[in-house]
């Protein structure tokens, strides 16, 4: 899709740098961490630093509910049981979890609104 363009060499290929996160919340039950920009959720091809990796060494059997695209930061959500995750993963399933997203921006858009329809 990107064949012809100009774009950043794949960060995934040039090695993952070890990035620092914080918990903001944690009880007995689950674990809510906030991913930074540039750091996978889950293992890649390419590298084995993730927040999963990190989050089991801590809280041996924890489970990420859900995951986040390396370049998009924010909250994520781990159960320490596996009944805990399967809950977290029902209400995702059920959309009674809802997500914001926010995007920062490059430049100043031509129009107040609009669509992106490429795949993400």
């Amino acid at each position: 899709m990107l064949q012809g363009l100009n774009v950043e060499p794949n960060p995934e290929e040039q090695g993952l740098p070890r990035l620092e996160f914080t918990v903001v919340y944690e009880d007995e039950h689950l674990v809510v961490v906030n991913k930074p920009s540039g750091m996978l959720s889950v293992p890649g091809r390419v590298g084995s630093y993730s927040m999963a990796t990190i989050l089991s060494q801590r809280y041996p059997g924890i489970l990420l509910a859900h995951r986040l695209d390396m370049w998009t930061s924010g909250l994520m959500v781990a159960g320490k049981s596996r009944d805990v995750y399967r809950h977290l993963q029902q209400q995702f399933s059920d959309h009674t979890i809802s997500k914001c997203y926010i995007a920062l921006l490059d430049g100043v858009p031509k129009e107040p609104r609009g669509r992106i329809t490429l795949p993400i």
